[in-house]
This record gives C-alpha cells, structure tokens and sequence, in this order.
C-alpha cells in the first residue's frame, strides 16, 4: 500500500474538522446551533369599540422582521379589514349587528400569532337620559324583577360588562347613618333585575352566603367589570384616617361570574395604609377607587392624587395619569355630573363645556327636591350609566339607574 504524505494526512484533518463543525452550528461566536430566534410582534388598536356603521378602527402591528404581519377576522361577516397583509390595516364595522358583537382580530408573522379584541355596539338611538331601573319613592326595601318595579336601595357606583348588563354597587343600612356590607345587583339585557350578592339577606351567588363575602368587602366603593365578566371592586375604610392603623381591607376584590372572591392587590384586616406598589398583598392603598378596565383588561384606580394601574395578575404600580379612553366617548369628550344642577356636563378636546342632559327633564321626575345624579361611567363608545337619589345623603329615597346616549 502507498504511503499517505503529511500533507495529504493534513488535508484529512481539516476536512474532518469542517465537516464536525458544520454538524453543530459553525465554528463562529454563539450558541452552537441553528435554532432561529423568532420574530417580535405588538399589536395596538386607536380603539377597542366601536359602533355598528360607525367609525373605523386602525390596527398596527410592529415587529423587527424585514416582513409584514398577515391579518384575519373572527368571526366571519362580523365587519371587514381593509387588507390581509401590511404593517397596519383597518377595520370597519358592519352596518348592523343585533347585540354588542365581539370581534377577534388576529395578526401573525414567522409562525408568531397575537390577538386584538375588539366590541362592536348596536347603534343606541337618540342621544338622552332615559330610566333604566328603579323608581323614587321613600325608603322601599331593594325589590328584583323587571326594570320598572325593580327598586335600590344605598347603591354607591354602577358598571357595564361587554355583554351590556349593568351591575350597581351598594350597602346596607345598619344604623340611620352607617351603611357598610355588600350589595350587588345585575340589570340584565333584557331589563331583569337580579341580587348577586346580598347583605341585607346574607345570600351569595344564588346561595347562602356561608364564607361571609358580603362582610368581607365591608366599605364597597366602586366597581367594574374586564372581557370576561370578572367583577372588580374596590373597598377601605371612609372612617379610618389614611397612613394610620386600618381596622379594615383597604384592597381590589375580584368576583368571577361563579361567584369566587379573592384579593386581586391590597391588604385586609389590620393594617397601615399607604401607597406601596407590588404584587398581590404587597400592595397597599390609602383611599383606592375604580376608575375603569383597559382593553387589556387591566385595572385602573385613583387613589387620592395618585393613580395606579392592576395588571391582571395582581401587579401594581404608579403611573402618571389615566388613560383618556377609560371615561372618553368615541370623540375624545368627557362627561361629569353637576349635583348643583341635576345637569350632564360634556366637555370637548379643546375644554368647552355645554349641558347635555338633565335629571329634572326625566319623565315622572320631580324638580322638588333636586334629582342628584351620581357615578357616571362609560359602557360603550357613546353611552354612559348614571345613579340618581332624591337625597345627597341617601336617607331618605330610593336610587335610579339612568342609561345615558352622548351625541354622536
């Protein structure tokens, strides 16, 4: 046999060493393997509501790869996008839909897949106050049932789901001037009232309420509801002076549509109140309340000069300011009531006020004593909820919830 020369022995070697550092990855700088780092994507929306026939919504989905996202609607005919391919599309509501419509807007690029969603509302006729439950009359026990003979007693805030039911907030009377204890009640689409939560008859979620969550949510202030029909409340202690000793919760309750309570962020029970960001019962508060829900279903609380945002894990932290679309029409406008008045005030982007509706003008409703509105919060891209009392002390009539419809 031929002898094999050094310098065929050396060309060997370093074919061998080429072919082995192919078979990992390559002999350069990294991890040693051919595994591709996915692409990036964030998706952001100018809106997540919307009205049937109404305006656009533009989409955006930024991304660090050299191509564009593809994008696609669910479910099928619920409105149309204005492509399937690009760094943005928008999207335009159908003409009618019979119901708040939920629509998924998917993006997806490089097997990475992110989703907006997004509500499209029927169309809610004239803009004006109109009743949507209760009636004034003096000191009737709280009564479920239709709309009309349906009666409130101490409600203290209202909110509206996507699904468009109402949910009021309230207390019981305990003595002539305390009320603490929950109260919970649901409007439902069709103009039924249901008690959820009672501590007038101690009852929870259709059944005893044997873990005395009625009790436990003892100076229920404010609420509201995310995506999936989760209840939000936030509760403290009106009595007790804020950085001292709390005898009581100053925290965020989460209510799931079972009937679940737990603490989404704060502390019960005896504690000194403040303003400390963190995770779940890290967090303290001084006089937490609920100011809305992002579409990502994160929480918003103003608490005294402060406002703080509650993702949906329990994470809480300071931000500067609330975001504008939790309580703005589809317009940029804001509203707040004026209980001097009995008036809706509407104020417009560039700050110029104008009265827009009144509760002396509501059908059956005396202007002797003054209607005083109250908790006016935003249910959709152009309607509002409200409650109204005879009395600013809440001692002597019972309340009414009033839908309102801005101009638009």
């Amino acid at each position: 046999m031929k002898a094999i020369s050094m310098k065929h022995t050396n060309t060997i070697v370093a074919i061998a060493v080429m072919l082995a550092l192919g078979a990992c990855g390559g002999g350069g700088s990294g991890s040693g393997n051919n595994t591709l780092t996915p692409p990036t994507l964030a998706l952001s929306a100018s809106a997540d509501q919307t009205l049937a026939g109404g305006k656009t919504i533009t989409l955006s989905g930024k991304t660090d790869s050299s191509t564009a996202p593809t994008w696609s609607l669910s479910p099928a005919g619920a409105g149309v996008l204005s492509t399937t391919s690009g760094a943005s599309v928008s999207y335009t509501p159908p003409a009618a839909v019979a119901a708040n419509t939920p629509v998924t807007v998917t993006a997806t690029i490089g097997g990475v897949s992110k989703t907006l969603a997004l509500t499209v509302f029927p169309e809610p006729g004239a803009p004006g106050l109109s009743l949507a439950a209760g009636k004034f009359e003096m000191y009737v026990a709280p009564v479920d049932g239709p709309a009309a003979s349906a009666r409130f007693r101490e409600s203290t805030a209202v909110a509206g789901d996507l699904s468009g039911n109402l949910y009021v907030l309230g207390r019981c009377r305990v003595t002539q001037t305390r009320r603490e204890n929950l109260s919970l009640r649901k409007i439902s689409t069709d103009g039924v009232v249901s008690t959820l939560g009672s501590c007038y008859s101690q009852t929870w979620f259709g059944k005893a309420d044997t873990d005395n969550n009625t009790v436990r949510i003892y100076k229920p202030n404010s609420l509201a509801l995310d995506r999936a029909g989760n209840v939000y409340i936030a509760s403290y202690n009106f009595d007790a002076e804020a950085g001292t000793q709390s005898p009581d919760a100053r925290a965020i309750y989460k209510i799931t549509p079972q009937g679940v309570l737990t603490v989404l962020a704060g502390a019960g029970g005896a504690h000194v109140a403040a303003l400390t960001d963190g995770k779940g019962d890290a967090a303290r508060f001084l006089t937490p309340t609920i100011a809305g829900v992002d579409a990502d279903d994160n929480l918003y609380v103003q608490d005294r000069a402060k406002v703080r945002k509650i993702t949906p894990a329990g994470e809480v932290s300071t931000i500067a300011t609330l975001p504008a679309a939790l309580t703005a029409d589809q317009d940029g406008n804001h509203y707040r009531v004026d209980q001097a008045t009995g008036n809706i005030i509407k104020t417009t982007p560039a700050g110029a006020d104008s009265v827009i509706a009144g509760t002396t003008a509501l059908a059956g409703v005396d202007a002797s004593p003054l209607p005083v509105p109250y908790s006016l919060v935003r249910t959709g891209p152009v309607t509002y909820a409200l409650l109204a009392t005879y009395d600013n002390s809440y001692l002597f009539s019972n309340d009414i919830v009033l839908k309102l419809v801005v101009p638009h």
